[in-house]
């Protein structure tokens, strides 16, 4: 395969040709079409992938976990991750419009212990702490 870079608009490659970062042995990212989807892929299973910006001081946008969590970053702190259980959020949530949740649903008071909300689903009952 003869590759020649600095065309008119882009370098192209067919489906299926993967674009191989890294000198390890499956290379340490992986970029690709299936024909169908594009994919960018870290070489291994442990493998992270960061999404960073290139400002006046690089930072974290996004890291992608092998067999882990998704950490979505504000200012480089983590905000939003996803874990075994869900997702946990640092800050608050607004939302734009109506929300729905299923099952029971705790409001903490972090400042009075004691004193939180839980809407019990099993009892159909909000119960005050």
């Amino acid at each position: 395969m003869v590759l020649i870079v600095g065309g008119a608009t882009a370098v192209q490659f067919n489906d299926n040709v993967t674009v191989k970062l890294g000198d390890g042995t499956y290379g340490e990212m992986l970029i690709f079409s299936d024909g169908t989807q594009g994919v960018l892929r870290s070489g291994s299973a442990a493998g992270e992938i960061h999404v960073q910006n290139n400002g006046s001081s690089i930072e974290t946008m996004a890291k992608f976990i092998g067999d882990g969590a998704v950490e979505l970053n504000h200012n480089n702190v983590k905000t939003f991750e996803t874990t075994a259980s869900g997702i946990t959020v640092t800050g608050g949530v607004t939302t734009t419009a109506a929300s729905t949740f299923v099952g029971d649903v705790t409001f903490d008071n972090g400042t009075n212990a004691g004193k939180d909300i839980t809407w019990d689903e099993s009892d159909d009952a909000l119960e005050f702490a």
